[in-house]
């Protein structure tokens, strides 16, 4: 059994100097938070682990978002940030089971998160009929999450793999009267199979449907398959592969629909989903002295600028 606790100390400097146009749109702020962390692990044997953690996750305003520069390039419409945001403050809770054995391993994990204070875009139409599109710290969200993994590998000639993710958020703006909430889905299958020396094929399946956002929700399940034929030459130091994206759809199609106070939007667009590209590479040097590095994660969400952050945020 483990016990850790412990936090950090974040700031964020933000300055607008327009060389030109109106001086009043020039500002400065700066935003300073304390991030806290408790985790417990208990490993009843080998090979098992459960663990509960708290954190906070900071979604700290882009600058655009924050800069009161007025758009008004499109007709009827105005773009604007807000200089006043705050980092916006989402507390997660986290419950995880793993067990890892020689040819398997599994995941299981369910997670709650709700945040008061998030930086969500949103737009109204003001008395003159202009659409207006801003941002503030309205937004409040609950969301809940279940993630399961697993992996099998038998051999070196075969690996599987597969995650299903399925959740819940909710969103609410009680200022502006906005209100959504939805399911978010994603799948993923892969298996990679050894055929002969130094050749390799790897499928891949991917379905999900997306997050909703405070105030826009998809309508359509996201489905994309894949197939890659690698072959390496040559003392493994080349690889020549073949990678055919979407084979079985040629376009693919997204919708989603935007509800507000004031109007609603729907949204449908459609792009080339298949391709094949053909890919050589060769490694100069040595390829087997690996280099260690520290690896530090760090969570920047300085590019924040619509309440999609916010979907992920409940829903990764």
């Amino acid at each position: 059994f483990s016990l850790r606790a412990g936090g950090r100390l974040e700031g964020a400097w933000y300055a607008i100097d327009y060389k030109s146009g109106s001086k009043s749109d020039n500002f400065t702020t700066s935003l300073l938070n304390v991030v806290p962390y408790l985790s417990a692990t208990y490993t009843p044997k080998v090979g098992h682990t459960l663990s509960v953690a708290y954190t906070e996750r900071l979604s700290r305003p882009g600058i655009h978002s924050m800069s009161p520069f007025m758009d008004e390039a499109t007709i009827l419409s105005r773009k604007y940030g807000n200089p006043n945001l705050k980092s916006g403050i989402s507390h997660s809770i986290e419950l995880k089971y793993a067990s890892i054995a020689n040819k398997w391993s599994a995941m299981a994990s369910f997670q709650s998160m709700l945040s008061n204070n998030l930086v969500s875009q949103y737009t109204f139409t003001d008395d003159e009929g202009y659409l207006n599109q801003t941002y503030a710290n309205h937004g409040h969200v609950r969301g809940y999450k279940l993630q399961a993994t697993f992996s099998y590998r038998p051999s070196a000639k075969f690996n599987l793999s597969a995650t299903i993710v399925g959740g819940y958020t909710k969103f609410s703006m009680p200022q502006e009267g906005i209100l959504n909430s939805g399911w978010a889905m994603m799948q993923n299958l892969s298996a990679t199979i050894a055929l002969w020396k130094g050749a390799r094929v790897t499928l891949t399946e991917y379905a999900s449907l997306p997050s909703p956002s405070m105030n826009m929700k998809y309508d359509r399940w996201i489905v994309t398959t894949s197939v890659r034929l690698g072959q390496s030459l040559l003392k493994d130091k080349m690889e020549i592969a073949l990678l055919i994206h979407n084979p079985h759809q040629k376009y693919g199609i997204y919708e989603s629909s935007t509800q507000a106070p004031t109007h609603n939007l729907w949204q449908c667009n459609t792009q080339i989903a298949r391709s094949i590209r053909l890919s050589i590479s060769y490694n100069f040097g040595n390829h087997r002295v690996r280099v260690r590095q520290a690896n530090r994660k760090v969570y920047n969400d300085e590019n924040i600028g619509s309440s999609q952050q916010g979907a992920n945020t409940g829903m990764k």
